[in-house]
């Protein structure tokens, strides 16, 4: 017995199958509460939507350009151009207007600083010194080598978290 014909929901054209989709309904539908929703009917405008895309981390407004050339020195003793010891890249990146939210002064003529955004300021440390270690530079690994300088006399301590003094004689 052939049941394609027979008012299935499959088309008996060939041996293939289509499904039927029936047509959705243009009259309003009562729901389960008694009252009615309006369906629009394919030929009514429908009203569109808009999105606003949520920025990615690329566009995030703290990131500033990274610019090499920028954090080189000049060695007092040889006169050749090099990186920047930590010290002094921070001296470099708390006279820098760009970075003010990344560190600032909280008393300059005492040398003591703060940071603002400790993670990023570790990043750009890390692309400053543009080390190929496997390791991963983060604030702590940062700060380690910041308190390296209190033995040297360069800094002093503060007790307080995020907050780093030069000694007044080292300016």
């Amino acid at each position: 017995m052939d049941y394609r014909n027979k008012g299935s929901i499959f088309d008996g054209v060939d041996n293939r199958t289509t499904m039927i989709t029936p047509e959705p309904p243009t009259s309003p539908v009562p729901p389960d509460n008694g009252m009615f929703i309006d369906i629009p009917s394919p030929s009514e405008p429908t009203t569109t939507t808009t999105f606003t895309p949520i920025p990615d981390e690329s566009t995030d407004s703290r990131v500033i350009d990274f610019n090499q050339d920028e954090w080189r020195v000049i060695d007092s003793k040889t006169g050749k151009q090099r990186s920047p010891r930590q010290h002094e890249f921070l001296r470099l990146l708390l006279e820098n207007p760009r970075y003010c939210s990344y560190a600032t002064w909280l008393d300059k003529s005492q040398g003591l600083f703060t940071f603002l955004l400790p993670e990023e300021v570790a990043e750009l440390w890390n692309n400053v010194k543009s080390r190929q270690t496997g390791g991963k530079m983060d604030y702590s690994t940062f700060s380690r080598g910041l308190r390296y300088y209190y033995k040297k006399e360069v800094m002093t301590q503060t007790h307080k978290r995020y907050t780093f003094c030069f000694k007044p004689d080292n300016k």
